[in-house]
């Protein structure tokens, strides 16, 4: 029986990598589903409920950041599934890097030709040694588990929404991931 269930449990991992595998493959030919109008708020609304569940099994305060004044109403046209995916992705790394933090996600939707994408986790640090390779394929830190492949699946769909995604120097213990869209 454990035979049995570590097999299944391998096979599922290796279906998840290659569902990760085409996904990316996907996100990098930006061959993306049909576009339409969508809230920013209900994108990140929607990573934020995918990952709250991890979030509270590692002790994690996951937050919303409001500012005062700012319009949660902006909207872009975008595949909404590839760029809830790519927030998700990058809350769900930020979480696995923070057990017992808090991990907080923004958006500046102020400016007219952009829209700004924060995602925050603290007590927090990036080895400088990652920090280029970070949204690569594969760039993993010996001490996570995983693939290695959601930063890169987050990367290739925001470049192909024609935007990017960088890792923003805020030194320890935070680090910031920003996300970069045109309107």
């Amino acid at each position: 029986r454990r035979f049995v269930g570590n097999v299944a449990r391998s096979a599922a991992e290796l279906d998840r990598m290659l569902g990760d595998l085409v996904t990316l493959a996907r996100m990098e030919t930006s061959t993306l589903a049909g576009e339409r109008t969508t809230q920013v708020s209900t994108l990140i609304t929607s990573a934020i409920d995918r990952v709250a569940p991890l979030a509270s099994a590692r002790g994690v305060a996951l937050e919303r950041d409001v500012c005062p004044g700012l319009h949660w109403d902006r909207s872009l046209r975008c595949d909404a599934a590839a760029l809830s995916r790519a927030i998700g992705n990058l809350l769900e790394n930020a979480v696995d890097a923070t057990p017992g933090g808090r991990v907080s996600v923004s958006f500046d939707g102020e400016a007219r030709d952009a829209i700004t994408v924060d995602v925050v986790n603290e007590p927090a640090s990036v080895p400088r040694e990652m920090r280029a390779t970070l949204f690569q394929r594969a760039a993993t830190s010996g001490k996570q588990k995983g693939s290695g492949l959601g930063l890169a699946i987050a990367r290739a769909a925001v470049e192909a929404h024609g935007g990017r995604v960088s890792f923003v120097e805020m030194g320890p213990p935070r680090v910031r991931v920003r996300v970069e869209l045109p309107r």
